[in-house]
């Protein structure tokens, strides 16, 4: 208990001192952030919540040692949405923002997963060529169908690519929902998961499909991705999914600390973000990625400190 304190204590402190530090080379700016705070309160929400939710999975994943199935899966979600566009241009529907183009971008991102799932124990694949195969099937694919597709390029644009400032409540609250339900099935089924990532062989001897654990853990990846890319763009969504677990395996002694670490810096490397992006005009997604690489490059100190304040 007392580590688990010292190292929420040694994260906020970063959160505080990134945010300071911000303050202090743009104070002007700082202050018209914090005073019309109102304006970005949809996409901070959002950020943090689903940030959240995909840093907790990004746990399961390096466990499951498939760091690269998060591009898979944005790349076959990106596919879907391709594809929607691709079949309205017949019909000339207008179907950006509709329900059809998240759930075409979720079943060519579950069909990529459930075909990872099934595929990764056979002899004859190896997990990175088939993540591998998937990621360029689905790339080729998407390439072809853009050809055809000239009118709505802007609009699959901010779709695949994410956009922060435009952030409606109605994102927001899907975003609650996806992340709600994440974190419900890990409270529920977390023992499943863990084991089902790094010690199949135990859920087979205790008579349990592996495979079910697996099919469900990819299906929760799928949502959190899919739902999170309009939010935060794919680069990001992969370095949300693998920067904050990353320092919480490496840092943490147990795996409850894991996932408190993880969540704790998936909540709020968006907020810090976005609040440099605001600050000083660079992309958010950018800015997203080097928060992260400054809360990593930090994290290194931890042990230095623990020692000599924990004398450990």
């Amino acid at each position: 208990m007392k580590m688990l304190a010292f190292r929420f204590i040694f994260y906020s402190i970063i959160t505080l001192g990134l945010f300071l530090l911000g303050y202090w080379l743009a104070p002007e700016m700082s202050q018209e952030f914090l005073q019309n705070w109102k304006l970005w309160q949809e996409p901070l929400l959002a950020g943090m919540i689903g940030g959240l939710g995909i840093a907790l999975l990004g746990v399961y994943i390096l466990l499951n040692r498939v760091v690269f199935l998060s591009l898979a899966i944005a790349q076959g979600s990106g596919l879907g949405i391709y594809f929607v566009f691709w079949v309205g241009s017949f019909w000339a529907w207008h179907v950006d923002e509709s329900l059809w183009v998240f759930s075409g971008g979720l079943f060519f991102a579950m069909l990529a997963a459930a075909l990872f799932a099934l595929l990764r124990r056979r002899e004859s694949f190896s997990e990175s060529s088939l993540l591998g195969l998937i990621y360029v099937i689905s790339s080729g694919a998407m390439i072809l169908l853009g050809d055809r597709i000239t009118q709505a390029s802007h609009d699959i644009e901010h779709l695949l690519f994410g956009s922060v400032v435009a952030v409606h409540p109605k994102d927001l609250y899907f975003t609650i929902a996806i992340t709600g339900l994440i974190l419900v099935s890990h409270i529920f089924f977390r023992r499943q998961f863990l084991y089902a990532s790094a010690d199949p062989t135990f859920l087979k001897s205790r008579g349990m499909n592996t495979s079910f654990c697996l099919l469900l853990l990819y299906a929760l990846f799928t949502l959190g991705i899919t739902s999170g890319l309009k939010i935060m763009g794919a680069l990001p969504i992969f370095a949300m999914i693998v920067m904050p677990a990353f320092i919480a395996i490496k840092r943490a002694r147990s795996i409850q600390e894991t996932f408190i670490i993880a969540m704790w810096m998936g909540a709020f490397i968006p907020v810090l973000g976005y609040y440099y992006s605001y600050l000083f005009a660079f992309p958010t997604g950018a800015c997203l990625i080097l928060i992260a690489t400054l809360f990593l490059l930090l994290s290194i100190l931890e042990s230095e400190i623990r020692k000599v304040f924990l004398k450990k």
